[in-house]
């Protein structure tokens, strides 16, 4: 089951990106039908943008980060005794 997911996750971000770093390349040509290298650098800045996207969220997520001392969790709060949690301020 986790596999799945995981493998989700991977192609439906290639079926994103693919395509909109297409759209940003066609965007920055200008009509010309020759492609420069600028071309080229506004398509790899979308994916470099998903991937600092996915640096951040991956070492902010709540698994990665140590619980407080005697928070007393819950499945019901279970992200509330997280330091860094995006949803700690709501608890």
């Amino acid at each position: 089951m986790g596999t799945s997911v995981v493998n989700t996750g991977g192609f439906l971000g290639t079926g994103i990106m693919q395509p909109l770093a297409g759209w940003a390349i066609d965007l920055s040509q200008h009509g010309s039908t020759a492609r420069t290298l600028a071309d080229y650098q506004a398509g790899l800045g979308i994916m470099l943008g998903f991937s600092a996207m996915g640096l951040v969220r991956g070492v902010f997520h709540p698994g990665n980060l140590l619980p407080l001392p005697a928070t007393g969790l819950n499945a019901k709060n279970r992200f509330c005794g997280y330091a860094l949690s995006p949803v700690a301020p709501l608890c």
